[in-house]
C-alpha cells in the first residue's frame, strides 16, 4: 500500500491535468494503490480533490450520497471523505450507512460549517475518524490520509497476527492433547516426581523461616523480623522489647530423661510461650532451649509484665515427666531489654537482653533480670550450680574481664609513666558467626580468642600488660606496661617479648609492628576455627593509639579516648589491607599471576576420561594461592567479575591441546553471561585460535552471586545454548544452590556438591536423597557429575544409584594439562578401564 507524499500548496496549480476517470486510476498505475471514495453534491470540490489525490490514490467520486452507496457495493475503498452538508443525504447519514457497508474504511468528513452538534452527530453515527476543513489545506489533507493509512495498514497487521496466534494456540492445544493422551506410565512417574519435589520445596520454604521442632520462628528468620521491627520503631518513634528466655537445668534434665523427651519438653515449653504471644508479637527458638520474644510497642515495664507472666505459667504448667529431682520443677530465666532507650540497633538489643538472661542466671535462676537495673544479691543455688550448671558457652568470655573492671590499673600505668599504649584487636566480622548459628556458637569462638590471647601473655605480651575484653562490640584491647628501664639493653633485646620496648622507649613505628605480629598470630590460631563455620579466613584487624596524660582531663575519658582512637586505627588497618589486596590482585589479574589445574571427569560406566574441570589458584607460595583466599578477597575488594574473566581466559589458553572427545567445565558468574561482548570479543575468538569448538566447553555456573531473575538469566543464557555450550550448576545439594536453578535453567549437568558425596556409601539419607535427585535429573534430561569422591567405597555406590560421571582425589588429583588417573582408580573399573587417554 502507497502512501500520498504530495506536499503541494493549499490551492492547485492552474495547469494540473484532468484526473483520470475512476475505473481507468488503479488500471493505468500497473501497481495496487489505496482506493479513495469522494462524495460532494459541488461538481468544483470532485474535481479538486480528484486533481490533488489521482497520483497517489485510486479515486472514486460521486455527487450523492446513493451513488457513493453503489460505489461501496461494488468496489473495495480505503478511505471515504464526505462532504456533510447534500441534499437528499447529509455527509453523517452517508457515513453511517457506509460504516454497515464497508466498516474497514476510514471517514472523514469535509466541510466549512462544522460545529458542536454535527461532530456529535457525526462520531454517533458515522463513527467518523478526522475532520476537514474548507478550503483545506494539501499537506495537511496528504498528512490525514497517510495517518488514515497507516492506521488502516496495523489494524490488517493486528488482525493478521491474531488470525495466526489464534491458529497456532489450536494447533499446540491440539499438540498438548495429544502429548497429554500419549502419557506413559513412565511420564505419570515423572509428574509424581515433581508433584513430590514441589512438595519437598514448599516444605524447605516452610523450613527456611520456621524451626523444625517447635514450629516458631528460626534463628535466622528472627534476626530478619528483629531488624525489620527495629527499623518500624526508628520509624515511628515506638518502644521495642525483647524478651530472650532460657530453660533452667535443661542440660540436665537431658542427661536423665534423653534428648527425645527434651525435644517433647522444648515443644511444650513453645506452646506455652506461643499461647501468651499477641498477633502483632514474633516468638522464635533462638536456639537450644533459647527463646525469644519480640514485643513491638511495648516498653521496658511491659516486657517486664510478660516475662514474669511467663515464668510464672512456666512454674505453673504441668510438664509430664520434667521433674529433675523429687518435688523440683523446670523453670525459666528472662532477660529483657529496650530498643531504644537500652540499645540503638538491632544487635545491641539482642546483646543487652542476652546480657540480662546471663546475669539473671548467675543469680540463681527462675527470675526476670531487665537490663540496666540494679541485680539483687546472688542466691545461694547461683554458688552451689558449680561446673554443672547449664551456663550458655558465652558466659566462658569472662576469663578475661572488661577494661571497665581493670580501670583503675590502667589509669595507674597512664599516671606512672604519663603516657598510654593501646592495643586493639576489632572482631567484627566475626558477627557473622552469630547471626549464621547463633549466640552460643559465637561466644564459644570469642571464648576461643579469649584463651588464644590468655595464651601469648609471657610468651607475646608481658606478665604486665592488661589483656581485656570490650564492654561493647566484638573484640579485645591490651595495654601495654611501660619499657622496662633497668635491663641491660642487650638482654632486654633479646629475651624481651614481642611487645617489649627497647630500653630506650617504644617507638610508634613499633605499635604498628606489634599489632601487625598479633593480627598474624589471631589469624593463624582462628584458622581452623573459621573456615569451618564460614569457609573464610579470619584476617584480623588489630589497631594501635597512644595517649598523653593531661591534668585537665579525667582519667577515664583518656583511656576512653585511646581505646576509640584504637578502634578507628582497627578500621583504618583493615582499610590499608584491602587497597593493598586490592592492588596486589590487580597485578595479579593483569600480570598473568593465576595458574590453572585440570581434574578428570571420569565416566563411571567404562573408566574413560570425559573431560576435565578447570580449578585456578593464585600465585605459588602467596596468600592468595587457595581459591578461597582468592575469591574471597576478590569480593571483598569489588574485584570478582574481573577475576572470573580472567580464569577464564587463562583455562581455555592453557587448556591448548585438549581431545577433541573431551569437554572443558569452567566455573563461570552469571553476570558474565549479560556481557554481550563477551561471546564474540572472548569466547569465540580463543575458541577459535586453540581450534576448539563450542561442544568442547561446559560452563559451571556457580551461585557466588544470586539468580535473581530466571527469566532474563536464561535469555541471556541461550544465545551460548544456541551456539552449542554446555551448561551445569554447580555445588547441587549445599546451601550455596538450591533446585530452583535446576528447574528454571534446564541444565546439560548436574554437579553433585562433595557434601553429598562424601560417606554416602554409610549414610542411608544421603543415599535417598540422591535417588530422588537422580530421577528428578532423569526428567528434565540431564546428567548428575558426582564431585569429591574420596573413597571406593562411595564411588561404587554412587555408580549402584545411577550416577553416570565423577571426580575427586580417589580417581585423580587436579594438575597440570592433563593428568591421568591414578592406577589404584583404575583397578577399581577393571578391564573397563583399559582406555587410551586413562594414562599409565
Amino acid at each position: 500500500m502507497a502512501s500520498a507524499r504530495d506536499t503541494g500548496p493549499s490551492d492547485p496549480p492552474a495547469s494540473a491535468a484532468p484526473a483520470a476517470p475512476p475505473e481507468l486510476s488503479a488500471a493505468g498505475s500497473g501497481r495496487e494503490r489505496p482506493a479513495v471514495l469522494i462524495i460532494d453534491d459541488e461538481a468544483e470540490n470532485l474535481e479538486l480533490l480528484r486533481r490533488t489525490l489521482h497520483r497517489d490514490f485510486t479515486v472514486f467520486a460521486a455527487r450523492s450520497g446513493a451513488d457513493g452507496l453503489e460505489l461501496l457495493e461494488k468496489h473495495s475503498i480505503d478511505i471515504i471523505l464526505a462532504d456533510q452538508r447534500m441534499p437528499g443525504m447529509s455527509g453523517t447519514e452517508f457515513l453511517a450507512q457506509a460504516l454497515k457497508a464497508s466498516p474497514r474504511s476510514k471517514r472523514v468528513i469535509v466541510t466549512a460549517y462544522a460545529d458542536v452538534d454535527a461532530i456529535i452527530e457525526a462520531i454517533n453515527l458515522g463513527r467518523v475518524h478526522y475532520f476537514i476543513r474548507k478550503p483545506w489545506n494539501q499537506r495537511e489533507l496528504h498528512a490525514t490520509l497517510d495517518h488514515l493509512l497507516e492506521l488502516s495498514r496495523l489494524e490488517f497487521e493486528n488482525a493478521r497476527l491474531f488470525e495466526e496466534l489464534r491458529r497456532k494456540s489450536e494447533a499446540l492445544e491440539h499438540k498438548e492433547r495429544l502429548l497429554m493422551e500419549g502419557l506413559d506410565e513412565r511420564g505419570r512417574q515423572i509428574l509424581r516426581a515433581h508433584g513430590a519435589l514441589e512438595r519437598a520445596n514448599a516444605e524447605l520454604s516452610h523450613l527456611a523461616f520456621k524451626d523444625g521442632l517447635t514450629g516458631l520462628y528460626n534463628h535466622r528468620a528472627f534476626q530478619e523480623r528483629l531488624r525489620e521491627e527495629v527499623a518500624r520503631a526508628r520509624r515511628y518513634r515506638k518502644p521495642l522489647s525483647l524478651i530472650f528466655a532460657d530453660l533452667d537445668h535443661f542440660k540436665q534434665f537431658n542427661d536423665q530423661h534423653g534428648h527425645p523427651r527434651g525435644d517433647q519438653l522444648l515443644k511444650a515449653v513453645a506452646d506455652v510461650l506461643s499461647s501468651q504471644a499477641r498477633a502483632s508479637d514474633i516468638c522464635a527458638r533462638y536456639g537450644g532451649e533459647e527463646f525469644c520474644l519480640l514485643l513491638p510497642e511495648t516498653s521496658k515495664d511491659g516486657g517486664r509484665a510478660k516475662a514474669e507472666r511467663l515464668r510464672e505459667l512456666v512454674h505453673r504448667s504441668h510438664f509430664p515427666g520434667a521433674e529433675l529431682l523429687p518435688g523440683q520443677r523446670l523453670a525459666m530465666s528472662f532477660g529483657v531489654a529496650e530498643f531504644p532507650t537500652d540499645a540503638p540497633s538491632a544487635d545491641d538489643l539482642l546483646s543487652r537482653a542476652d546480657h540480662a538472661l546471663y546475669v539473671a542466671k548467675r543469680l540463681g535462676r527462675d527470675r526476670v533480670q531487665v537490663y540496666g537495673e540494679p541485680a539483687p544479691a546472688p542466691t545461694s543455688e547461683a554458688f552451689e550450680s558449680g561446673p554443672t550448671s547449664d551456663l550458655r558457652p558465652v558466659a566462658r568470655e569472662s576469663r578475661l574481664p572488661d577494661y571497665q573492671q581493670r580501670m583503675a590499673d590502667i589509669v595507674q600505668i597512664l599516671e606512672r609513666t604519663r603516657l598510654l599504649d593501646c592495643l586493639l584487636i576489632d572482631l567484627e566480622r566475626l558477627r557473622r558467626v552469630e547471626s549464621e548459628y547463633g549466640s552460643v556458637t559465637h561466644g564459644n569462638l570469642m571464648w576461643r580468642v579469649g584463651e588464644i590471647l590468655g595464651d601469648m601473655r609471657g610468651a607475646r605480651f608481658r606478665e604486665d600488660d592488661i589483656v581485656c575484653r570490650l564492654s561493647e562490640g566484638d573484640g579485645f584491647v591490651v595495654f601495654l606496661a611501660p619499657p622496662r628501664a633497668d635491663a641491660p639493653a642487650a638482654a632486654a633485646a633479646e629475651a624481651a617479648p614481642a611487645s617489649a620496648p627497647p630500653a630506650n622507649g617504644r617507638a610508634t613505628a613499633e605499635l604498628e609492628q606489634v599489632a601487625d605480629r598479633i593480627a598474624n598470630w589471631v589469624d593463624r590460631a582462628l584458622v581452623r576455627d573459621i573456615y569451618e563455620l564460614l569457609h573464610d579466613t579470619p584476617r584480623t584487624a588489630v589497631g594501635y593509639s597512644r595517649v598523653l596524660a593531661n591534668p585537665m582531663i579525667k582519667p577515664e575519658r583518656l583511656v576512653a579516648k585511646v581505646v576509640e582512637e584504637a578502634r578507628e586505627s582497627a578500621r583504618l588497618q583493615r582499610k590499608r589491607r584491602i587497597l593493598r589486596e586490592k592492588e596486589r590482585l590487580q597485578e595479579i589479574i593483569l600480570g598473568g599471576g593465576l595458574q590453572t589445574h585440570y581434574q578428570p571427569i571420569v565416566n563411571l560406566d567404562t573408566g574413560e576420561i570425559f573431560g576435565y574441570e578447570a580449578l585456578t589458584r593464585g600465585p605459588r607460595k602467596s596468600a592468595l594461592e587457595s581459591p578461597l583466599a582468592l575469591f574471597t578477597t576478590a569480593e571483598e575488594v569489588d574485584l570478582l567479575f574481573e577475576l572470573d574473566r580472567a580464569c577464564f581466559r587463562g583455562a581455555l589458553v592453557r587448556a591448548a591441546g585438549l581431545l577433541p572427545v573431551h569437554r572443558l567445565f569452567i566455573n563461570i558468574l552469571p553476570p558474565s553471561f549479560y556481557d554481550h561482548t563477551f561471546i564474540g570479543a572472548e569466547v569465540d575468538r580463543l575458541l577459535e585460535s586453540l581450534s576448539m569448538e563450542p561442544a568442547n566447553v561446559v560452563f559451571e555456573i556457580t551461585e557466588r552471586l544470586a539468580i535473581e531473575n530466571f527469566g532474563q538469566f536464561r535469555k541471556a543464557l541461550s544465545v551460548y545454548t544456541n551456539a552449542g555450550f554446555g551448561v551445569a550448576i554447580d555445588d547441587v545439594g549445599t546451601r550455596h544452590s538450591n533446585l530452583e536453578a535446576v528447574i528454571a535453567l534446564r541444565p546439560n549437568f548436574v554437579k553433585l556438591s562433595d557434601v553429598m558425596t562424601h560417606g554416602i556409601a554409610r549414610s542411608g539419607i544421603k543415599r535417598e536423597m540422591l535417588r530422588s535427585l537422580v530421577r528428578f535429573t532423569q526428567s528434565i534430561d540431564a546428567v548428575i557429575v558426582a564431585e569429591g569422591i574420596e573413597t571406593r567405597s562411595d564411588l561404587h555406590c554412587l555408580h549402584q544409584l545411577g550416577v553416570r560421571y565423577g571426580q575427586g582425589y580417589f580417581l585423580a588429583r587436579p594438575g597440570p594439562p592433563f593428568p591421568a588417573l591414578r592406577q589404584s582408580a583404575l583397578r577399581g573399573f577393571g578391564s573397563r578401564a583399559a582406555r587410551p587417554g586413562n594414562g599409565p
